[in-house]
């Protein structure tokens, strides 16, 4: 619970790949309806020719990674207090939509049906 409390507290979370190429906390701060802090390894984020990945999240080149705080900072400073509130409601919403589990086959199964 502790973990989901963190995540809950604060308005962006860190989300580092994992083992494999991707990174299950973007879809836990999704859910979650926060902001990912998502560090590019060079990897493709689900769905990217539905998703526009750069409205909902923070994204920092691995190369920029060592002032991931001023990229958060850029970020935050171009959104309005209402802009932020919406951004994590929207980020709820493409949770919902895209990536819960039914929602994700539904969107693979479709784009392999084309």
């Amino acid at each position: 619970m502790e973990f989901f409390k963190n995540i809950e507290e604060s308005g962006y979370t860190f989300c580092l790949r994992g083992v494999g190429n991707f990174s299950v906390r973007l879809y836990e701060t999704l859910a979650m309806g926060r902001i990912p802090v998502f560090i590019d390894t060079d990897c493709r984020l689900p769905l990217d020719w539905e998703i526009n990945w750069s409205k909902h999240v923070v994204w920092v080149r691995s190369s920029k990674a060592k002032v991931i705080e001023k990229s958060i900072a850029e970020f935050h400073k171009q959104l309005s207090p209402s802009d932020f509130i919406t951004l994590q409601s929207d980020n709820r919403m493409l949770w919902e939509k895209y990536m819960n589990r039914n929602a994700f086959f539904k969107e693979i199964h479709d784009a392999f049906k084309h």
